[in-house]
């Protein structure tokens, strides 16, 4: 099996991004705007590879934190986790994930 371009390596966005619609790779982080592409058709009326197989799922979070002071990771609490919030029951959960990483929100 082929593995992904090393950076630097003849990769870029574009490629990256055509090796993906056309099936050519599994895994493809992107910003939002990867979606809306994968459901346009070319100039030949086809729809990419990837239309109606593509997923999306957030970026993973983590269970610690660093405090700034000490320099040291620690492990979540509510008061300095502040994103640890399951999204879907609202209820804390220990693991705090970004808030918002589109459009240089990060």
């Amino acid at each position: 099996a082929q593995g992904s371009y090393p950076v630097g390596v003849g990769q870029t966005y574009g490629k990256a991004r055509s090796d993906f619609a056309n099936g050519r790779c599994a895994i493809y982080i992107t910003w939002p705007s990867g979606g809306p592409w994968s459901i346009k058709k070319d100039t030949n009326g086809q729809y990419p590879y990837v239309h109606g197989r593509m997923g999306v799922a957030n970026i993973p979070g983590s269970p610690v934190v660093l405090n700034r002071r000490t320099g040291k990771l620690v492990k979540c609490a509510p008061e300095t986790c502040l994103h640890a919030v399951d999204p879907v029951t609202g209820v804390y959960d220990g693991i705090n994930k970004i808030a918002w990483y589109a459009n240089g929100g990060m």
